[in-house]
């Protein structure tokens, strides 16, 4: 589930115009590895608009419906936190209380974090997936009980440090706290209260209800992405209807259709900057699960993410009681240009200006940031050499 940060756009926004959206779906979509396309829309204005485009499979020629499912991607782990702090808010429970205690099985590397750290990817931990593993529901147990003492690479509250091992971590923890497998108390605590009906971590009920099957460079992926282990991090099956109706909540503190979905104040603690953007050198904060920016020069809450075959994006825009979800299955669509024509621009679209590393507290960033996979390592210096 690899991070996306591109398209967070600065855009001088209007009321949504969906003919300019479809007039940039339908030129995306002759595109071989843009196959089809799903936008889910919640505004105050408007309420719920979903609307779908393109090929769900391009072997049978089978239309994207309505009612078809896709991978979340990363956009996932704010549904992960929603579901960890109401259950900590039902039952009293400390984000800060050190993991170890709740699952002293865990190694030792990782027993003093805590669910704060993990949620807002400031427990210092390394970033890597596996995409391909197993289905069982012990999955996620075992990968939690293998992890190595090379996993954490800084102490914790250093720096923000992306992680989708942390909230794999958190998952499982989730587990413990309530006694439950993973999906059963996402099932109990977020999705059936909001009504996302249509959102699964199971791929065989996925295919029974109707997906939009994953794509590669215009041909269908037939090594479908699979692995229990990774379900916390971003392996949802969901809709658009589903994920609009989330963030429908997250905009109205828990209510959707003015019928309360999760407790008062649940989300502000999901969207309170736990990181400053001061502290990243990426522009924008981290909440638990939830970036926060700027986009028109007004706060923004926003996720992207993708798995082999599937891309995602939302963005809230909570001053303008408005959210967007954006669901794909191909690498192909250019999310800046749907956005772009969704949300119409006065002046144009400019990026947001990249951050100076020199514009941030090097004293709080010194040290060796190391990735796996390929990845490139770095190293940030003090002046003092510290």
């Amino acid at each position: 589930m690899f991070l996306e940060l591109s398209f967070l756009l600065q855009i001088h926004s209007a009321a949504p115009d969906f003919d300019r959206f479809e007039e940039s779906v339908t030129t995306q979509l002759r595109e071989d590895s843009a196959p089809g396309l799903t936008l889910g829309l919640w505004s105050a204005d408007t309420g719920f608009v979903i609307e779908s485009y393109g090929i769900a499979d391009m072997d049978s020629g089978r239309p994207v419906t309505d009612q078809d499912v896709f991978r979340s991607a990363s956009t996932l782990k704010m549904v992960v936190a929603a579901a960890i702090v109401r259950h900590c808010m039902d039952t009293d429970c400390s984000l800060h209380t050190p993991i170890g205690d709740v699952a002293p099985e865990l190694p030792e590397a990782v027993q003093p974090l805590t669910l704060h750290q993990l949620l807002s990817h400031t427990g210092g931990l390394i970033d890597q997936t596996d995409d391909y593993g197993r289905l069982d529901e012990n999955a996620l147990r075992e990968s939690m009980m293998e992890l190595s003492a090379e996993i954490v690479f800084l102490p914790p509250d250093i720096a923000f440090s992306y992680s989708n091992v942390g909230y794999n971590l958190a998952g499982y923890v989730l587990e413990r706290l309530t006694g439950e497998p993973f999906a059963a108390a996402m099932e109990r605590l977020i999705l059936a209260p909001a009504g996302m009906t249509r959102s699964t971590f199971d791929t065989a009920h996925a295919q029974a209800i109707g997906w939009a099957v994953p794509h590669w460079r215009g041909q269908v992926l037939t090594h479908n992405p699979e692995n229990a282990a990774e379900w916390p991090s971003g392996m949802m099956y969901t809709s658009a209807n589903d994920q609009a109706r989330f963030l429908a909540a997250l905009l109205n503190d828990g209510l959707i259709n003015g019928q309360r979905v999760w407790p008062e104040g649940l989300s502000a603690r999901l969207t309170h900057p736990h990181v400053s953007a001061d502290d990243t050198a990426t522009g924008f904060g981290y909440g638990y699960g939830v970036m926060i920016g700027e986009f028109n020069g007004e706060p923004a809450w926003f996720h992207s993410g993708g798995l082999p075959g599937y891309r995602a994006n939302i963005l809230a825009l909570p001053g303008r009681e408005i959210a967007v979800a954006l669901l794909a299955n191909g690498e192909g669509f250019d999310r800046n240009a749907l956005l772009g024509a969704l949300l119409p621009t006065s002046d144009g679209a400019s990026p947001r200006p990249s951050r100076e590393l020199a514009a941030l507290d090097a004293s709080r960033l010194a040290g060796r940031y190391v990735q796996r996979d390929g990845l490139p390592s770095l190293c940030i210096i003090a002046e003092n050499g510290s």
